[in-house]
This record gives C-alpha cells, structure tokens and sequence, in this order.
C-alpha cells in the first residue's frame, strides 16, 4: 500500500473534473418537479408530491462520469447545482445577480426560468404562510438576526432562494435518520410490499377516521415514490449498458456491465456484495439529501460483511475498495449549495457536512473498528478533498493504530478526521432515554451532532446569543441595530449583585431562545401539510404499519429538537467573569464606567484603560478554574432554558454548541463585550474553542478548561485546535498528540478537531489565492478550500491560536 498512496489515474481524471469544471446553475428539477405538481393539483399533498417527485425521476438527464464506479449524479449536469423553490424562499434577481458575480454559471435562460419559478411558488410555499401569523413582537424578534442573518423585509425572512443537490424533496426544518444496515440488506421491492400488504388490511371497511384515510394515502405514497426509485436506477442500468456497448476498452466495458448489474438489483432488491451496498446506499443518500447535513452513516460497519464476503470470496481486494472509497469522496464533492442574500455568510466556503462515522464500541460496547475503517482514512489521505468528512469515535479500546492513522491524515492538513467521544455521545442518548444497545450505533449528523438509526435530531437555527446579552446590557436595547429588540431586564448599572445581574442576563436570553420555539411550533404547524415526502420514512422498518408522514409520526427516540445556544456563549462567559471580578467582587470599576467604554468601542485613552483591565482577567482556554466555571455556568443557564421549553414534537428542547462561520456575522451584529472585544468583532468560533488568541498558556490547558464544562449535557459541541506542523513531525509526537486525545474523551470531552498549517501559509494564501487553490482548512464541522472561505472567516482562522 505505501507505494500506491496517490491518486490512481481514474481518480485524477474524476478529481480534475470535479475541481475545474464551474458550477452551472440548474432548474432541470424544480421545473420537471413544478409541472407535474401542477398537473396533480387537487390530490392529497403527500400523493401529490409523490408523484411529482416521481416524474422528476423518470425525466431528469443522467450521466454517468468518465471511469466512475458508481453510478448517479446529484444534479440534472455535470458539477451542477439544482435550484430550489419550496424550502427557502424564492428567488429574486438580486440574488440571482449576486451569484453571478461569484463562481456560479447561470444562463440568462435558466434566469428566466427562475423568476418564473419564483412566481408560482411564492403562492404555494409554506415559508410565506408562517410570516403570516407573525404578530408585531415576533416580527421585532425575527428582524433582528438573532436568528441569523438580519431580516427587514419579507422577502429576506424567507431566505431569499436556495440551491442545493441530490433528489429529494424534504423541506430540511426535520431530519429523519435511516437504518443503512438495514435497508441495504431488505430492499425497496419489501418495502414496497409491505405497504401493499398494509393497504389490503386497510380495506374500505376499515377506514373510519380521517387518520386512517391519511394512512391510506401514506401507504399509496410510499409505494409510488419507492417504484419510481426503482425505475430512476434502472435508468441508470441502461445507460451504463448503453455506454458499455460502445466502449472499445475491454475493462471499462467491463465495469459498466458491472455498473449496470448493480442498478438493476439494488435499491430493488437487498445488495449481494460489496460494489452493489455501496451503490445502494448512494442512490439511498441521493434520495434523502437535498440539504447539506444528511449523514453517510457508520459506513464501516455497514459495509464489513460485505467486505468481508467478497474478499474470502477473491473478488475484492483493499486497491478496489480503495478506488471504490475515492470515487465516493469525489461523488459528495460534486454536491453543492448556496442560497440567496446574506443566509449564506452562515456556512462560508460551499459547506457540507455529509460524514462517514467511523470506529467506536459495537452494541455490546466492544471495539468495532475493522479493515474498513483503517482503509476509509486512507482514500482520504490518497483522495485529498474536503468532502467526506471522516468522524472518529474513540473509546478506552480504541486501538493505537487506528488513532495513529488518524493522526497521520489529520497531520497532511485537511482537518478531519474529527474525534468524537463514545462515552460522551452515549451518556447523553442514554439520559434521552434511548436504550443503552441503539445509544452505542449512533453516527455523526451535520457537524457533529448524534443521531441513531432511524431516528431524528438535527441542530435548528444559528442563535446569536451575544445579541441577547448585548441587548441584556442596555435593557433589551441594541446598539448596533438602534432598537429595542428584547424585554426591558432593567438598568445594569442599578444591579446590586452578581447574582441578580447574571440572573437578569438569563432572563433577556430565555425570551429569545423562547421566541424561537413559537417560530420552531409555527413552521412545524404550516410546513407540515405542504411538499410531504413519503421516501425518507417509507424506507424506515417500522414505515408501512405506522403509515404517517415524517411530520406527523411520532419518531421513535426523543433526541430533538434541538436549538444551538453556542454562538458566542465563550465570550458571554469571559465577560461575566470580568463582571463579576472588577465590578462586583474588586469594584475597581463601575458599571457605570464599563458602559461608557464598551458604548465608545473602547475609544478614548481612559475607556482604553478600562479594556487593559478588562484583558488582564483570566480568560477561557488557560485553565482558570474561575472563569472556566463561569462559562460553565452560562452554558448551563442556557441548557436549562432549553430543557424548560416543550417543543413541536411534544418533548423538551435539547441544547447544542455550534458555529459554523456563524460567529462572523454573529460578532457584526454585537456590540463590544466586557471581555474586551471590540464592536462587531467575530465571535469565538467552534463554541467549546477559545477565543482567538486568548488561550495563552497551552494545549494541555485548554483541555482542561475544556472539560470544566457540562459538555455531556449538548447534543454536540464543537471544539477547533490549531497546530504548527513541527508539532507533529515524529511518531513520538504523534503518539503523544493521541493520548492527549484519549485523555480528552475520557475525561469530559465530546469532539475536537485539528487544523496542521503554519501561519505564514495562511496569510499568504488570503494574499495570494491562485497560489494555494488547494490549500484545505477545518472550519467548524467542516472542512474547506481556504480560498472560498469569505475575508473575515479566512481572517480568523489565522487568529486561531497555534501550538
């Protein structure tokens, strides 16, 4: 193997492909999806968009890639994007120009095509419906971009268009996980007849509510959507024969016979070996994913048997499964998305989060890992994208070599894998009241959220919680957007105590994250009877006898909803603790002179003063039991709020700790902070990470400050760490690099996540682009090429501190 560590000439071709060909802009879907939509108006919605999505299948054009291995394509063309009018918004010209003016392709036909699409589903769209029902105090809430980004108009409230790849239809306010494992080996064809066989039990004698005529049309749904996506394979079956046929080369003429077998059994019928899983399991994703967080699932421990089979068997060998995990890597590349105005400053730099898990304990808490995990680290490391991203899970058995061959990938410098702790992630299923055995095959959605097989919990919203305690400050007031956003707390400078002030403080954050929730019970109540798609739960085991949609089912572990308190909450923290130091326990200051300054942004050689004073406390990251606990607490009041809040799904709210770019837009909107950042500045990023250059002392204290805080209690929780690349020149260091990993996960930590670059690569890239067009970073849950990061996001990665 350590001769063949690059990239096989069929991998070069698709990767030069994939990286030079730009993204052309498609509304191949949304008008084949649109016109059969119209033509089933009248029938029941669910129906109805069953089969217009299923028209949109047989219809679409298809292609299959120079010497690619598996086939289907994410869009409509060649490094396409699809654009979408249902979910978010419509689009406007600005928008559209705007795109233009970046790396996007767009006809001044398929513009066209796009204000006319705009037209139509701005009236069908269940996004302009919620604003309907928005009284004056929500709209005040909505418009001040606590909810990323700001919105004044209607228009820019409904996120103003969005595009984004894959087959499904799926508006993304709900995740719905499946079971890999098991549908791979059961088959649509079983389903299919399963919900056949639900519908003959369900005779006309026994419909006797409307929830069971709902069922009815579930089950006739289902069976729709699930043939047509037997009929799109078989497309694929086709062509790939067709190609075959006249293909001169005798061993490309064999995979595509290959290729076209494949087709022709899965997702139809259960997989027989390794090469038809791995089709099915894309033709799968393809068919749940129209957004940027649908997981891959523990891909090593779906495929093992497989694996396992074809290689006793002398069909597979580790090359072929190499080349098989490249072309995989470089199918998720061809994925895109982005969306209309400012939404997307939230996730700079075309970010996906579509991961494979690997590693971890098995359902009775043994060590899982195998051949394939080991070989899913290596196409990464021969197949150098962005896209995958890998997840580790470590345990106290996580063998040294896996961990090792982590760090090697981790030290080529395009941050992933990330580490994820079993024991972390399975306490805080386990405390959801998911059984111990379901707990233990959880996988990685989004960043690093945990899900389990068929279940669902995706992190909603980029909540700026520094907006509230900005507006906590001036008495629900917000300086930087000149208005009163929030409740009137009372005057800081009339609070007698720290007590009061923090319980204040907690008391302007709880309206915003409870406006939040009305949002969250509106749009769960006006999505849900518009564009239901029948695909993700008619291939769940239970599917056909429960027979409801996504939307009205109950699903069956309590993990979300959950909203993500974590933008900015490590600068809130540090700036309490300087509160509480300088204020109210040394009183070196007043409050009334802290305001003054934090209102001129520090200006001023006294207001100047005051911030030396203000940096001098102790901050996050250097293992400062003080202020750590403070931050700690602060995490803690904004999980108890969450946890207080009953949701749309009947069950209370869960917490998160994610950022994303959010952080950059996030600091725009607040005003400077106590803890001495200046007025807009960006955010602490990652959530669980240090401010940027605040952590002073070492790696080993921000582990220590790190585990300080309740992170069992979030559903996830980011932490980025930079290092040097002379930190990881031997194997010694890497070893050391491993166990501080270890200790980590064992002692507290959920995740963590390293960039390996030196400084100087960085700010040369921002200053010299065409010069490191490869050049990858890890961002938040995702990783990226550093040139399509915005000015400010590539600006403070290099803040990060390095070790």
């Amino acid at each position: 193997m350590e001769n063949k560590r690059c990239m096989t000439e069929r991998i070069k071709k698709i990767y030069d492909i994939v990286r030079n060909t730009p993204i052309r802009f498609s509304v191949e879907k949304a008008s084949l999806f649109t016109e059969a939509y119209k033509k089933y108006d009248g029938e029941p919605d669910i129906i109805r968009t069953a089969k217009a999505q299923a028209y949109m299948l047989d219809h679409i054009p298809i292609y299959i890639l120079p010497g690619d291995l598996i086939a289907g394509a994410p869009a409509s063309k060649p490094m396409g994007i699809e654009a979408d009018f249902w979910t978010k918004g419509v689009w406007l010209k600005e928008g559209i120009e705007a795109l233009r003016g970046e790396e996007y392709d767009i006809s001044d036909e398929d513009a066209e095509k796009m204000y006319e699409l705009s037209d139509y589903w701005r009236t069908q769209i269940a996004e302009y419906k919620l604003y309907d029902l928005y009284d004056e105090e929500m709209w005040r809430w909505k418009k001040s971009g606590f909810l990323l980004p700001v919105n004044n108009t209607l228009e820019e409230a409904a996120g103003m268009g969005y595009a984004c790849n894959g087959m499904a239809i799926l508006p993304d306010h709900d995740s719905y996980q499946i079971d890999h494992a098991y549908i791979v080996h059961t088959g649509l064809e079983k389903k299919i007849q399963e919900a056949r066989e639900e519908l003959e039990r369900m005779n006309s004698r026994k419909i006797k509510t409307q929830e069971d005529l709902d069922k009815v049309y579930v089950l006739r749904a289902m069976i729709i959507i699930d043939e047509a996506v037997i009929r799109w394979a078989n497309r694929y079956a086709d062509l790939a024969q067709k190609e075959a046929e006249a293909c001169e080369d005798a061993k490309r003429r064999k995979e595509l016979l290959e290729m076209s077998e494949a087709c022709r059994n899965v997702p139809a019928k259960p997989a027989k070996n390794f090469r038809e899983a791995f089709q099915f399991l894309y033709f799968v994703f393809l068919m749940q994913s129209r957004q940027t967080t649908t997981p891959l699932g523990r891909l090593d421990q779906v495929l093992y048997p497989f694996y396992k089979k074809d290689v006793a068997e002398g069909i597979l060998d580790d090359e072929l499964v190499l080349e098989y995990m490249q072309c995989y890597r470089l199918k998720i590349m061809q994925m895109k998305n982005t969306s209309g105005g400012q939404s997307r400053l939230k996730w700079s730099g075309q970010a996906r989060w579509n991961g494979v898990t690997l590693g971890g304990v098995d359902k009775d808490g043994n060590d899982a890992s195998n051949e394939l995990t080991i070989l899913f680290i290596e196409a990464a490391y021969r197949c150098r994208t962005p896209h995958h991203t890998l997840h580790l899970r470590v345990h106290e058995k996580t063998p040294m070599k896996v961990l090792m061959k982590a760090l090697e990938l981790v030290k080529t410098g395009i941050g992933m894998p990330s580490f994820n702790s079993d024991a972390c992630y399975i306490r805080f299923l386990t405390d959801k009241g998911v059984p111990i055995e379901k707990a233990r095959d959880y996988m990685v959605v989004g960043c690093v959220e945990a899900t389990v097989p068929e279940g669902f919990g995706h992190v909603y919203s980029m909540m700026v919680m520094t907006l509230a305690y900005d507006c906590f400050m001036h008495n629900g007031y917000s300086p930087v957007l000149g208005r009163q956003v929030g409740p009137e707390t009372g005057d800081v400078r009339k609070m007698k105590t720290f007590d009061e002030y923090f319980r204040k403080a907690m008391e302007q954050c709880r309206y915003f994250i409870e406006r939040m929730a009305e949002d969250n019970q509106l749009r769960y109540l006006t999505y849900r009877n518009v564009l239901q798609d029948a695909f993700p739960v008619s291939v769940f085991s239970d599917g056909a006898k429960v027979g409801k949609g996504g939307w009205f089912r109950e699903m069956p572990y309590k993990i979300g909803p959950t909203f993500n308190i974590g933008i900015g909450t490590v600068n809130i923290g540090n700036s309490m603790a300087v509160v509480k130091r300088l204020v109210y326990e040394e009183k070196v200051i007043t409050m009334d002179e802290l305001m003054a300054a934090i209102d001129a942004n520090w200006e001023g050689e006294e207001n100047q003063r005051i911030r030396d004073l203000c940096l001098s406390v102790p901050k996050y990251g250097n293992d400062c039991k003080e202020v750590d606990d403070m931050v700690a607490s602060v995490y803690n009041g904004f999980i108890d709020i969450c946890e207080s809040i009953d949701s749309y799904r009947g069950t209370k709210y869960n917490a998160s700790g994610l950022s994303i770019t959010a952080h950059d837009p996030g600091g725009a909107l607040t005003g400077a902070t106590p803890d001495g950042r200046y007025c807009s500045e960006t955010l602490a990023d990652g959530c669980i990470s240090p401010a940027q250059g605040t952590d002073t002392v070492g790696p080993t204290a921000v582990i220590n400050s790190a585990i300080r805080l309740p992170q069992y209690r979030l559903q996830a929780c980011l932490h980025n760490m930079k290092l040097h690349p002379s930190s990881l020149k031997t194997e010694e260091d890497m070893k050391k690099l491993a166990m501080l990993i270890r200790t980590y996960m064992l002692s507290g930590g959920k995740q963590i996540q390293f960039n390996v670059v030196d400084q100087a690569t960085l700010i040369d890239a921002k200053e010299h682009p065409q010069d490191h067009r490869d050049l990858i970073v890890r961002v938040a849950g995702y990783s990226t090429y550093f040139v399509s990061l915005s000015p400010n996001v590539q600006q403070e990665v290099i803040d990060r501190t390095s070790y």
